[in-house]
């Protein structure tokens, strides 16, 4: 039988709220509207964000010595490490939305995990 690797990944993710009014507002929570997942590789920071039907992958202009997830939380955003787990195994998302964006680069497979404060639950529990 064939193992399946594995290997650890930190990231952030950050829950916020959108400049922008949406219809779905209804169903999150004031905070906790919007999410996305930023790593320090070892030379850069990257930030992966789905914004609307756009995935926005982007080098931020931080060096090692920045401390990003402060940044964030500076600027009213909630932010929590996890350390992805990567399991080379297919995980289907379905539509393209910030929480399902986030899902799929942390490697969650939490079906039931729909919002952004859902995601931010998930993770302190996986924290614990």
């Amino acid at each position: 039988m064939k193992k399946i690797m594995e290997t650890s990944v930190d990231y952030f993710v950050a829950f916020g709220d959108s400049s922008v009014p949406h219809f779905w507002d209804v169903f999150t929570r004031q905070g906790f509207r919007h999410c996305c997942a930023f790593k320090f590789d070892g030379y850069n920071w990257v930030l992966v964000d789905a914004l609307g039907q756009v995935l926005d992958v982007n080098v931020l202009p931080y060096t090692v010595e920045d401390d990003v997830p402060n940044l964030f939380r500076d600027n009213g955003w909630t932010v929590i490490r996890y350390s992805k787990q990567i399991k080379h195994k297919f995980i289907f998302r379905g539509i393209l939305t910030c929480v399902t964006v986030c899902k799929q680069v942390l490697g969650i497979k939490a079906c039931w995990v729909v919002t952004p404060w859902q995601l931010h639950n998930y993770i302190e529990r996986r924290n614990t």
